[in-house]
C-alpha cells in the first residue's frame, strides 16, 4: 500500500531577499517529495532541488512587493500548511535603470516610455529630469511603462526612479532622455 505524506516546512534558510529575487533558500521539513513544486507568496520559485525527503533547496522569484510572504511546498501528497516556519520576507533593493524605449521625446511630453532595469516594486515614482512622469505603471520587477511629462526646454535629462529604498543612480548614460522640439 502506498500512503502519501502531507508535506511540511519546519524552515527557511535565509527568511529573506530582495525583490529583485534570484536567492538560494533551503527549505527544511518533511515529506518532501520529487517533482515537488515550490511558491513564493503564489509565484513559483525556480530551480527547485528535492535535495531529500528534509531538504529542498529553490531560488527565489522576483517581485514588485515589497514584505512578507508566505513559502508553500506541494508534492502529490499535498501543500504544506502555513505557518510562522513559512515566511519569507522580501526587501526593496535601490532600483538601477539600464535603458530608455524610446530615449528621445518631444517638449510637449505625453511619450510612452519603457524603462528597462531593476528593482522596481509597487509604489515606485519616475522622474524626468525634476518633473514627476505624467503615470507610471510597474509592469514587472524589471520594466515600468511610464509617461513623460512635458518640458519647457528641448535637451537632456536623466530620468530618476525612485522606490521606498531610495533613487536610482543618474551617473551613467541608461537614463538619459532627449526631449527635442516639436515639429511644427
Amino acid at each position: 500500500t502506498f500512503t502519501t505524506v502531507t508535506p511540511a516546512i519546519t524552515s527557511l534558510s535565509p527568511t529573506s531577499g530582495t525583490t529583485v529575487g534570484n536567492t538560494l533558500v533551503t527549505i527544511t521539513g518533511t515529506g518532501f517529495l520529487t517533482g515537488a513544486t515550490v511558491s513564493f507568496g503564489g509565484t513559483a520559485g525556480t530551480s527547485v532541488t528535492v535535495v531529500s525527503a528534509t531538504s529542498i533547496t529553490v531560488r527565489t522569484p522576483a517581485t514588485v512587493t515589497p514584505g512578507k510572504v508566505d513559502v508553500s511546498v506541494t508534492t502529490d501528497g499535498g501543500t504544506t500548511s502555513n505557518t510562522a516556519n513559512d515566511d519569507y520576507t522580501y526587501a526593496a533593493v535601490t532600483p538601477v535603470v539600464t535603458s530608455l524605449t524610446p530615449a528621445t521625446g518631444t517638449s510637449v511630453g505625453g511619450d510612452t516610455v519603457v524603462i528597462a532595469g531593476t528593482g522596481f516594486v509597487t509604489g515606485t515614482t519616475v522622474k524626468f529630469g525634476t518633473v514627476p512622469a505624467a503615470s507610471v505603471t510597474v509592469d514587472s520587477p524589471t520594466q515600468l511603462t511610464v509617461v513623460s511629462p512635458a518640458s519647457l526646454v528641448a535637451g537632456t535629462v536623466d530620468v530618476e526612479v525612485r522606490n521606498s529604498f531610495g533613487p536610482s543612480s543618474t551617473s551613467g548614460t541608461g537614463d538619459d532622455f532627449v526631449y527635442v522640439a516639436p515639429t511644427p
